[in-house]
């Protein structure tokens, strides 16, 4: 099935038409960059960057207090912008730097009491947050039968990569 586009060049619209394949992957990064904005918007209601909330996520999931480079890695960050949301968080009083038990040279990062409280408030609004505006639309049962179809998509091309 082919789409057809509208985009604007300078002032001229104009038409072109897209397969199936540019036309799914289109939808699904528009639908993702969509209900990232949505969150994020959550998030600054509760006084915080995306970026920010991220690392309280993370730090709030771990089965330990994570060194510093360990939530850089996991975020996907340079180790200057972990620091830098990092000193942020412990301006806040969220975070608080602890000597590591066994290394001398190095701190592990702990949640303060409003640190793990703030947690706990993100991770449910960013869950809340998406499929109550996804169930609203679509109703439980639809956004069920959509999480289920884009997980089976997930798989489809995780299994398409491995046959590279």
């Amino acid at each position: 099935m082919l789409s057809t586009m509208m985009a604007v060049h300078g002032d001229i619209p104009y038409r072109y038409t897209i397969g199936p394949g540019a036309s799914l992957k289109r939808a699904v990064t528009e639908a993702a960059r969509l209900l990232d904005q949505l969150v994020e918007s959550e998030m600054e209601t509760l006084g915080l960057s995306s970026g920010d909330a991220d690392v309280l996520t993370a730090i709030r999931v771990a089965d330990y207090d994570p060194v510093p480079s360990e939530i850089a890695q996991w975020l996907g960050l340079t180790g200057a912008g972990a620091t830098g949301r990092l000193n942020s968080l412990e301006r806040r009083g969220l975070l608080e730097r602890l000597p590591h038990p066994t290394d001398g040279r190095s701190v592990t990062l702990h949640l303060t009491e409003a640190g793990l409280q703030l947690a706990d408030a993100v991770i449910d609004a960013k869950d809340t947050t998406v499929v109550n505006a996804v169930s609203e639309q679509l109703g439980e049962g639809r956004a069920q039968q959509l999480v289920a179809e884009l997980d089976a998509l997930t798989a489809v091309a995780r299994e398409a990569m491995d046959r590279r």
